[in-house]
């Protein structure tokens, strides 16, 4: 039987456990650096048993899956790699550059694990282990087969670690981009009293975004995870400028989602209610202590 570890049991690690524990016959174990109660309840939720080390935690694994945040990448990957063997296969699903990816690889490789550049393509908490993946690295043909043995969506992209990086990276660009540029558009807009009037415009150029509908849930799950995406946009920059591109966006979208995080809007944040009134106030309020 497949046996997993979750390296970082935060959003990615329960959800995606809660799909593949309703799908299959699977042993799930987990580390995490910093365990509080609510990771322990989703836990002992899920049947998943939460380790106090990684050597405990990927014994009895075959399949790792690296989910920290998007700044402890090469972190977890070095302190991991005492505990792997070649039984194990590495996959790295955290957001951030090809050059993070590299340097985690160069530190998982010589332990004989199987390293696999693996990007995750859309919002975890709906489709679970679902979500799409890109893998890419010298084994990720086969990394690929293990997880379309479990139900999950994986597609192959190459052979060299940092090509799915590469392609998540410039999709956040225009993703998390887009998603800044209507949040601050919202801002200004509700400063002056007119955000529905704003909303209703929007939707009437570009209907099939559905504007009215999404806004609400989208801003607020932006500001659910605005400290994360602020450090991921960082490193979206420091992707671009290594490409030699001089970039703008990335850098400006991350200084949105960090004014954000300074106003504490991801302690309000409520997708599942979408109201966007004291988030809005909040950032204002910082907007203008940062002028």
């Amino acid at each position: 039987m497949t046996s997993i570890c979750f390296i970082g049991f935060g959003e990615v690690g329960t959800h995606v456990s809660a799909g593949l524990k309703e799908d299959n016959d699977i042993d799930i174990c987990a580390f995490d650096i910093a365990p509080n109660e609510a990771m322990h309840e989703s836990a002992r939720r899920l049947g998943v048993e939460l380790h106090a080390s990684v050597a405990d935690a990927v014994a009895d694994a075959t399949l790792v899956f690296s989910a920290v945040t998007t700044e402890r990448c090469v972190e977890a990957a070095r302190d991991s790699a005492h505990a792997l063997t070649s039984e194990h296969v590495w996959y790295d699903l955290n957001s951030t550059s090809p050059v993070a990816k590299r340097d985690a690889a160069a530190l998982i490789e010589p332990t004989g694990a199987r390293y696999t550049d693996t990007a995750v393509m859309s919002d975890i908490p709906r489709p679970r282990h679902k979500a799409p993946l890109l893998l890419a690295g010298r084994d990720a043909e086969d990394s690929v087969s293990k997880l379309r043995a479990l139900g999950m969506v994986a597609d192959y992209v190459g052979e060299t670690v940092g090509q799915a990086a590469t392609v998540k990276m410039c999709r956040s660009v225009f993703l998390k981009g887009f998603d800044a540029v209507l949040f601050e558009c919202l801002a200004a807009a509700t400063e002056v009293g007119v955000r529905e009037d704003v909303i209703q415009s929007i939707h009437g150029t570009f209907p099939e975004f559905n504007i009215p509908t999404i806004a609400g849930p989208k801003m607020n799950r932006l500001a659910q995870h605005c400290k994360r995406r602020a450090g991921e946009m960082r490193f979206v920059n420091e992707t671009l400028d290594d490409l030699g591109l001089n970039p703008a966006t990335p850098l400006t979208t991350s200084r949105v989602l960090q004014r954000m995080s300074d106003a504490q809007c991801a302690d309000i944040a409520d997708p599942e209610a979408g109201e966007l009134d004291e988030i809005m106030g909040r950032y204002l309020t910082q907007a203008k202590a940062d002028s």
